[in-house]
């Protein structure tokens, strides 16, 4: 709000949407726009939300631009704004969490050790559940990501905001590449 109206509400994920009735009711005004492919909770409707969809080829931001993860047993896509040099804006494929630190100022220690067994610390690391998901689906994860990652690493960003973790502002896109070429073992 400190940046100005809220015009539209964007959902590129079906997880983490618990908070959007919440979310609808305190910007009213604004237009709620989900990717193509995503289902709403039972009850959605019961809001009063008129819903549109988003796609590649239609977006509520013009210069925007959407990519859909590639092989998930769901819809997932990412954002790329166009706002300065880029903004890319992810949920679930890319997170960013300190990597080393147990405790911090996003995480209680407790979280933060979790954190860390579960392998989710890193500068852009592809989210650890994301990737099993697809062998859990019959899938090999190397199948779909390095080359969505190579694709989404030609695209014009600097900034990196993701749903999991601070912004990543300062040599964002070179520290994402480092991070994925070292959890996938290939360059990416």
């Amino acid at each position: 709000e400190a940046l100005g109206s809220v015009k539209c509400l964007l959902r590129t994920s079906p997880n983490h949407g618990g908070d959007a009735p919440a979310v609808v009711k305190r910007f009213p005004q604004a237009e709620y726009w989900i990717v193509d492919g995503i289902t709403l909770p039972d009850g959605w409707t019961t809001l009063g939300v008129t819903t549109k969809t988003m796609s590649p080829a239609n977006l509520p931001i013009e210069g925007a631009e959407l990519l859909l993860v590639p092989g998930l047993f769901y819809t997932e896509g990412v954002l790329i704004l166009p706002y300065g040099e880029g903004v890319l804006v992810t949920v679930d494929i890319l997170q960013n969490h300190n990597k080393g630190a147990c405790a911090t100022k996003h995480n209680s220690y407790l979280m933060g050790v979790f954190m860390k067994a579960g392998g989710f610390q890193g500068k852009g690391r592809a989210g650890p559940a994301m990737v099993k998901s697809y062998s859990q689906f019959g899938k090999d994860p190397m199948d779909f990501l390095p080359a969505f990652f190579r694709i989404l690493l030609e695209k014009r960003w600097s900034i990196f905001i993701s749903g999991h973790g601070p912004a990543l502002v300062d040599n964002a896109k070179e520290s994402v590449r480092a991070t994925l070429t070292e959890q996938f073992k290939v360059d990416i």
